[in-house]
């Protein structure tokens, strides 16, 4: 391994990383575990492995181009799998507001990503670092940024519906789908496509915080407002009903001490999807 590899290894790894280590310092009252992103991490990379043997598969029996199936078929195989580890996320209430969803959606998407740049580095090491600061830049941002905006979007339509439903997840993955597909497309120069999905993963996910109502519109917004109660809390509403009125009176003293039991009584206000699942 020479020092050009190196360089190639790191600008096809390293911005995912930092793109979500970025998103863990939004996070500023740690409502997910460093443990959790790993976690999360890993099973992207595992999906990375299982869309690999389908896609090869999938190649084969369909009896297109190559070019063809990476631009219109491998997007839907690759989403639609990504896509079913946020939904896990949710059902299993990981995911419970919009700073959840950036972090653990983004996360899915990075070792997605990670393993697939790892094995076209085993393939072709020698190629243009261009390429590298391509698919480190681009392909890996869009790989994280388009999961954690599905994941925030199916979040706030289950949350206004009450329900996670079909409605609720089949327009933001065919959203995902295409953003995909529209990046395979190469309509544009590779870096000309790289600079827009840089400017335009982050606005969409500002815009999705800007945009969501009461606690979920910052991630903490129940915490930085204590005397909320629950009858003015907008948490989502299969946390709201679960708590006593009486205890949202003080939810950023109580939220501090996360293993206290007041912590896990009061996740309405404190928009711990952490504490929901311990008391809930």
């Amino acid at each position: 391994m020479t020092g050009a590899w190196f360089v190639r290894a790191a600008l096809g790894l390293l911005p995912a990383l930092c793109f979500l280590g970025a998103l863990l310092l939004l996070d500023s009252y740690k409502l997910v575990r460093l443990r959790t992103v790993l976690a999360v991490i890993v099973t992207g990379g595992i999906v990375a492995g299982v869309c690999y043997v389908l896609n090869r598969f999938a190649l084969r029996a369909s009896g297109l181009e190559f070019s063809d199936y990476a631009r219109f078929v491998a997007p839907l195989v690759e989403e639609t799998l990504k896509a079913g580890v946020v939904l896990v996320l949710i059902r299993t209430r990981r995911i419970g507001f919009l700073v959840d969803a950036a972090v653990l959606g983004f996360a899915v998407g990075a070792g997605f990503a990670i393993v697939e740049n790892l094995y076209y580095l085993s393939q072709s090491s020698d190629t243009h670092v261009a390429t590298w600061i391509v698919r480190g830049f681009g392909t890996a941002i869009l790989h994280g940024g388009v999961q954690a905006i599905f994941a925030a979007l199916v979040l706030t339509n289950a949350d206004s519906r009450s329900r996670l439903d079909a409605r609720a997840v089949l327009p933001p993955l065919a959203l995902a789908v295409l953003v995909h597909a529209a990046f395979n497309q190469f309509a544009l120069p590779p870096i000309y496509e790289t600079l827009l999905v840089l400017l335009s993963i982050p606005l969409l996910l500002a815009w999705l915080s800007c945009t969501a109502n009461g606690c979920s519109s910052a991630g903490s917004a129940a915490v930085s407002m204590p005397t909320r109660n629950c009858s003015a809390c907008s948490a989502p509403k299969r946390f709201r009903n679960r708590t006593p009125a009486s205890i949202c009176t003080n939810c950023a003293s109580a939220f501090a001490a996360r293993s206290s039991p007041t912590c896990c009584a009061i996740c309405a206000c404190t928009s711990s999807s952490r504490c929901a699942r311990r008391a809930c």
